[in-house]
């Protein structure tokens, strides 16, 4: 079963203090709020959310494969849980809440603004592309840079618990690379 929140179906009951769960997909198209509740879902399912206008933020969220997308930023309110995680924004990301448990990330913003990314655990960069502000990830273990990282001219800081590995190009103004093992 997909779920499919639309603009015309919302209500102020969904994602407001309720849980949203199962197997199947959501996909949001244009406009999300979620000021409580959790979304859960498991098995193959992706949360693919985007916001036509202005920021996103999502709160409590967890799915195999999560999808965000921004015409400005993309915030959080809460921890995300996610296997892969891709984010799209225009303005920047901060996605920095202690909780985050998060495996493979790879992340786009086409205008200014940093993408800051926290993950409670090993994490693996797929992809990295922000030359209108800084880019900083740390993780609490391991942090493999798998996918090609670009910051442009600024500053590039790359945090982890565990060791730091490179198999893809950086290309960054500042580098700051820390490990804490």
């Amino acid at each position: 079963t997909a779920y499919e929140i639309r603009p015309r179906d919302w209500s102020s009951d969904v994602c407001s203090s309720d849980l949203i769960s199962g197997t199947g997909s959501l996909s949001v198209l244009n406009q999300f709020s979620q000021t409580g509740g959790t979304i859960a879902l498991t098995g193959a399912a992706t949360a693919t959310i985007n916001q036509a206008l202005g920021n996103l933020v999502v709160g409590s969220l967890s799915a195999p494969v999560v999808n965000l997308s921004a015409a400005g930023r993309v915030l959080q309110s809460a921890p995300i849980s996610a296997a892969t995680l891709g984010v799209t924004s225009v303005g920047g990301s901060d996605l920095t809440q202690a909780g985050n448990a998060i495996g493979t990330v790879s992340a786009t913003n086409t205008g200014g603004g940093d993408v800051t990314l926290r993950s409670n655990q090993a994490l693996a960069v797929n992809g990295i592309l922000n030359t209108g502000g800084k880019i900083s990830v740390e993780a609490a273990g391991a942090l493999s840079v798998n996918g090609a990282i670009n910051a442009g001219a600024n500053q590039l800081e790359l945090f982890a618990d565990g060791a730091i590995s490179q198999t893809a190009g950086i290309s960054a103004g500042r580098l700051k690379a820390v490990t804490f093992d």
